[in-house]
Order: structure tokens, then C-alpha cells, then sequence
């Protein structure tokens, strides 16, 4: 016990020491209790103390407790469980491995028709333009398709900042609904920072103002809303008076590649991208639609745990 915990005192600056101290907790405590009550109190022949090694019926319990507890806010013996908000009605599905196949064939073929393209193009033959700018539109059409693929289905970094959701709503607006005839609505109370990934929070706000806009056509009415719940908990709402969602469809719309649009802007992964990057966040995504006459829009709402965020920044800041 003295060298263990006299190497351990020389490594009390680094940041292994926490978790090695929260190891010698367990090891040692109930050890040594176990040592004293069973050896010493016998030699001693203290009658009256010979069952007090069953307070280790006690102590472990108290340090399951403990290492439970350590497992999941620090981590400990090389792992580390976390809590997740989940939502039970929908399930992410993750792009398959063929899907991925396809997109980096893709990619390969489609540098090599605009090479082709490009020798052509040099004859200057006057009948072949416009067959030229048809496939030239169609590999363009390809290629972001690959990169909408590769860019929405990878993995998730965040990089964690305070961000103003407010001006972040205001640029999102400006951006996608410019040039729109509707109205654009943005309601945030006093507390409007929240601290996530604010490039991946622009693009999932992006995809849905997108989607609204769709929803809606020429005019209409698109909300941007921001709170602070009880115990820690954002809500980001993004609303339209659209034509709405049909039932059937709510299920699906978070599933890859899954569209309802025949046009060559939309491949379906927009959605699947916004849940992944809030699941990340370590939240869900709620969906409320309605599709009647007097009464038809759509809400999607994000659900994120603030103080996730807030562990995330101490974290970063011990490192």
C-alpha cells in the first residue's frame, strides 16, 4: 500500500492520477477493512467486534455505487458509459457498406468523363455542345451526389463553442429565405447561447429551413425558435405552415436516401445528417405534422442536454 500510493503521489500532477486514485479507492478500502477486522480484532480478542467484518457487506455496495458513478461522469479502468437522450420512434440506420462501394466508384468514374468531356470539348464540334452540356449536368449532379454521401454519412466531430442562437438563426434567414416571399419569424428568450458545434448546427438548420421553404412554395410563415428548459435541456424549433408530412412518411423521413422528391436537389440525406449531428449532441429530434385544410405545417424539434455541452467544455479546459 505505502509504494502504491507513493508512486502514485509523484504522478499527482498528470491527469492519469484521478482515475488511478479512484482505482486505489476500490482496491484498498474494503482490503484493509477486511485485514483489520478480521486480524486485528481476533488477535486483540475484542469479543464484541468479531462480526464487524461484515460492514464489508456494506462497503461494497457503497463502492459499486462509487465506481458506477465515476464510470460514467470520468470513466475508469479504461471505459467510459455515458447516458443518451434516445427517442423510440425513430432509429438512425446507418448508410450500408455497399452504398459506400457505389459512392467511391462513382467518384472514379466521374473524373474520367470530365476528362473525356474536357478532349472533346477541344475539337470545337459545333453538334456536339449540347449533348456535352447535358452530361456535363449530369456528372455535376453525381458528383454532389458523392459528396452529399461522404459529407452527411461520416462520422460526427464536434468541435464545441458558445454560440448565439439568435444571430445564428438570423444567418441561416438570410441565407436561405432572402429572396422569399413568406415571413420568417425568430423568438428567443433571454438565455440564448448554447454550446454546440455551430458549423454543424448552421448546416442542420440550413437543411431544415430548406425543407420548409419546399413545404410552403412561394409564401408562408417559417419560425425560428430558442429555450432554455428545467434541468438543463434546449429546445430548437424550426416550424412551417407547409402542406405537411402524411403519416405514413414520419417513419421514414430520417431513413438514408429516402425522398419523396423526383428532382436532382434532393437525395434524402438531409435529414438523416440533422439527426446523426444532434445525436452527437447527445440529443433526439421530435417531429409533429399535420396535413389537414384549416390546420397543415410542420415542427421539427431539437431536443439537447445543455449541460452535456457544459461538461464537454470543462473537460476540454482540464486538457
Amino acid at each position: 500500500t505505502i509504494l502504491i500510493i507513493r508512486n502514485l503521489l509523484k504522478e499527482r500532477n498528470r491527469f492519469r492520477f484521478q482515475q488511478r486514485k479512484y482505482v486505489l479507492a476500490i482496491m484498498l478500502l474494503p482490503f484493509w477493512y477486511w485485514l483489520i477486522t478480521i486480524f486485528l480484532i481476533h488477535q486483540l480478542r475484542w469479543e464484541s467486534l468479531y462480526k464487524s467484518w461484515q460492514g464489508n457487506a456494506l462497503i461494497i455496495p457503497c463502492l459499486l455505487v462509487y465506481y458506477l458513478y465515476h464510470l460514467f461522469h470520468n470513466g475508469m479502468l479504461g471505459m467510459k458509459l455515458s447516458s443518451e437522450y434516445y427517442d423510440w420512434s425513430s432509429d438512425i440506420i446507418p448508410i450500408p457498406d455497399n452504398m459506400k462501394y457505389i459512392v467511391h466508384m462513382l467518384k472514379n468514374e466521374t473524373a474520367k468523363l470530365r476528362l473525356g468531356m474536357h478532349f472533346v470539348r477541344k475539337l470545337e464540334v459545333p453538334e456536339l455542345q449540347e449533348e456535352l452540356d447535358v452530361m456535363e449536368r449530369s456528372v455535376d449532379h453525381i458528383d454532389e451526389f458523392v459528396r452529399r454521401s461522404r459529407e452527411y454519412s461520416g462520422k460526427i466531430f464536434l468541435n464545441l463553442v458558445d454560440v448565439d442562437m439568435k444571430e445564428l438563426f438570423e444567418t441561416v434567414a438570410a441565407e436561405r429565405a432572402a429572396r422569399w416571399n413568406g415571413k420568417v419569424v425568430i423568438q428567443t428568450g433571454e438565455k440564448r447561447s448554447l454550446f454546440c458545434d455551430r458549423s454543424h448546427m448552421k448546416e442542420v438548420l440550413s437543411n431544415l429551413a430548406a425543407n420548409a421553404l419546399d413545404a410552403m412554395g412561394e409564401d408562408g410563415r417559417l419560425t425560428f425558435k430558442f429555450q432554455m428548459q428545467k434541468r438543463g435541456m434546449a429546445l430548437i424549433c424550426v416550424s412551417d405552415t407547409g402542406c405537411g408530412i402524411p403519416e405514413e412518411n414520419i417513419s421514414h423521413i430520417f431513413d438514408p436516401y429516402f425522398t419523396k422528391h423526383l428532382d436532382s436537389t434532393h437525395f434524402g440525406l438531409g435529414l438523416a445528417y440533422c439527426q446523426n449531428v444532434i445525436r452527437a449532441h447527445r440529443g433526439y429530434i421530435k417531429v409533429e405534422s399535420n396535413t389537414g385544410a384549416k390546420r397543415h405545417g410542420t415542427e421539427f424539434i431539437l431536443c439537447m442536454p445543455q449541460r452535456y455541452g457544459e461538461r464537454r467544455k470543462r473537460l476540454d479546459q482540464i486538457h
